[in-house]
């Protein structure tokens, strides 16, 4: 009976140092965000795109997407909710309604027109 419960006394244990692990690891990762985390005013013009924005754009066969610029933990490309830094939102920050941009994709470059820059 003894070792049953030293044995299980030893799982809790093992189980608590991972817990303090992942906790430390936790603790870890978010003071680093915290550290590296940037205050952007939100955009307050429409003359060019700024992280905030809503935009539309057309691609070279005139399909039209609407996406809005975003910070990476904002980020849902399903809602489109586009990270700044990601190769699309860098494509688009900073252009003007009329500009053609190139979107770098990993399966190919492609010619986009920012057609509307909308704040909401």
């Amino acid at each position: 009976m003894q070792n049953l419960l030293n044995g299980q006394s030893a799982k809790g244990e093992l189980a608590d140092k991972q817990r303090q692990a992942d906790l430390e690891r936790d603790w870890r990762y978010f003071n680093q965000r915290l550290q590296s985390a940037q205050l952007v005013v939100p955009a307050s013009s429409t003359d060019k795109v700024q992280i905030g924005a809503w935009v539309t754009f057309a691609d070279e066969q005139g399909h039209e997407q609407r996406v809005q610029l975003v910070g990476e933990d904002q980020a849902d490309a399903a809602s489109g909710l586009i990270n700044w830094g990601s190769p699309l939102g860098r494509a688009l920050l900073g252009a003007q309604a009329g500009d053609e941009v190139v979107w770098k994709r990993p399966v190919g470059d492609l010619m986009i027109e920012v057609l509307s820059i909308e704040i909401e």
